[in-house]
């Protein structure tokens, strides 16, 4: 037996069924695995995965290539203040700075020591350096902490402008120096920077 059903039932029938379609078909679409040197076709306007990337790179060995680090007293020091962001979107500054302390010390052959100076990490270091002094753990060996003789100092600004029209421009610069600590002299500098122009900037989280 068919059974009738009014129209508006069939009507109300018919929306839930392309709904629920929609919402599995949304369901089933996933995230893919991607080349974090390409683009990924979300959109742009500010800092992006190929940035860093070729950023910490470069300046990496640049700095490691050009910088005249004093190696007369033995293999310099160096360590890396966190990133002064005066730039209209949000960065992940420590991303910046882990990503280029990294590679210095990959690409540094023994050409410099680079200290990791990060609050957290250097409370760490301490507590263990106390508790092994007052005996509280065992450790045969017993360092004295390594004074820096140069840091490098990062800065990123923007030029951003909106038009009329809804579209829009982010000009980026990092700049990045290597100061002597003892006579104040900036030895080393370098820069990148990148331009992204059209009428929808993405969201950067």
């Amino acid at each position: 037996m068919q059974i009738s059903l009014p129209r508006a039932a069939r009507l109300a029938l018919t929306v839930s069924i392309t709904l629920s379609l929609l919402l599995v078909i949304g369901c089933a679409r996933s995230h893919q695995r991607v080349d974090p040197d390409v683009d990924d076709g979300v959109g742009g306007g500010g800092t992006e995965s190929q940035d860093v990337r070729a950023m910490a790179e470069m300046m990496a060995r640049d700095l490691l290539a050009e910088a005249p680090l004093d190696a007369s007293a033995g293999t310099p020091t160096l360590h890396i203040l966190a990133l002064d962001n005066s730039a209209s979107h949000p960065i992940d500054k420590k991303m910046v700075v882990e990503m280029i302390r990294t590679r210095l010390v990959r690409h540094g052959g023994g050409r410099l020591r680079v200290l990791n100076r990060d609050a957290a990490t250097l409370q760490e270091i301490q507590a263990e350096r106390r508790a092994k002094r007052e005996g509280a753990v065992e450790g045969a060996q017993k360092k004295a902490l390594l004074g820096s003789d140069y840091v490098l100092t990062g800065t990123v600004r923007t030029i951003s402008k909106r038009g009329r029209d809804s579209m829009s421009s982010d000009y980026w610069v990092y700049s990045f120096v290597v100061v002597d600590l003892e006579s104040s002299e900036q030895v080393w500098a370098n820069e990148y920077d990148f331009k992204w122009a059209g009428n929808k900037p993405a969201i950067y989280r």
